[in-house]
Order: structure tokens, then sequence, then C-alpha cells
């Protein structure tokens, strides 16, 4: 399952919520390259 969350979507949300989406966002971005750093068989920075 493939959602895009664009910046139309999150301007539609409470200031609280638009917090805490764009937050997520960042996170699971961290996320995807530490992943894909660990898939290379790189060390992740500390």
């Amino acid at each position: 399952m493939s959602l895009e969350i664009t910046e139309e979507i999150i301007a539609r949300q409470t200031p609280e919520a638009q917090a805490v989406i764009r937050l997520l966002l960042a996170k699971i971005a961290e996320l995807e390259a530490r992943v894909e750093q660990l898939e290379r068989g790189q060390k992740t920075p500390q």
C-alpha cells in the first residue's frame, strides 16, 4: 500500500496534527536511511 502525504493533505490538518505528521515523516526518512546503510553493510553514525 502506498499513500503519498502531500503538503495539501498536511495543510488541511490542525496545527498539532501537522507537527506530528512532520515529525513522523522526518523519523521515517531517518530510519529509511539507516536501513539503507545497514543493508549496504555500513555502520550507522552514533
